[in-house]
């Protein structure tokens, strides 16, 4: 028999990190929790035969699962059998998340500035659920990313826009 607990929000209980190694460890733990969760929510095997059918489109995931975009877009990353990365920015320009699957050589300013400013872009001048565009070219190593952009909506009604992006060579799978 399941005890009788008291509910509580994880925001009520937790406290912001204060050091760098606070902040790291809450951070893999958060990632480890998406993870999950997404795992639980969309089966490998059916979601990638979803993704490959939709060109590793995280929509038909929110559409097939009924996810959130962004927790599509998370679960995108992780099955891609190419090498991807995920930003999230919301109003204001502010960079809340940014990550790649553990195989991503891909440094972090490199996702930062392609998913960055193409999320940027979207809040600015997209519609809700409008996919944005951008490829970006880096100056110090010439490396090419592509990264696509798409708003959305959470729960509370706070609008975000999501990319998902990779380098050059690997935007075929788009």
């Amino acid at each position: 028999k399941v005890p009788n607990l008291p509910l509580c929000n994880i925001d009520d209980v937790h406290l912001p990190p204060n050091t760098e190694t606070e902040w790291y460890n809450w951070f893999l733990w958060e990632q480890f929790a998406n993870r999950f969760a997404s795992a639980l929510l969309a089966p490998r095997h059916l979601a990638l035969a979803f993704l490959r059918k939709a060109n590793f489109d995280p929509l038909v995931l929110e559409q097939q699962f009924g996810l959130t975009y962004e927790t599509a877009a998370h679960r995108t990353v992780i099955l891609a059998p190419a090498r991807l990365h995920f930003v999230k920015v919301v109003a204001g320009r502010e960079l809340v998340k940014a990550h790649s699957d553990h195989r991503v050589e891909l440094p972090y300013t490199a996702m930062r500035i392609c998913g960055y400013w193409s999320a940027a872009a979207a809040l600015e001048s997209a519609a809700l659920g409008q996919l944005v565009t951008q490829r970006t070219r880096l100056v110090d190593s010439g490396e090419e990313l592509v990264c696509l952009t798409r708003l959305a909506k959470n729960a509370d009604g706070e609008i975000s826009a999501i990319s998902v992006g990779a380098r050059l060579e690997n935007a075929k799978l788009f």
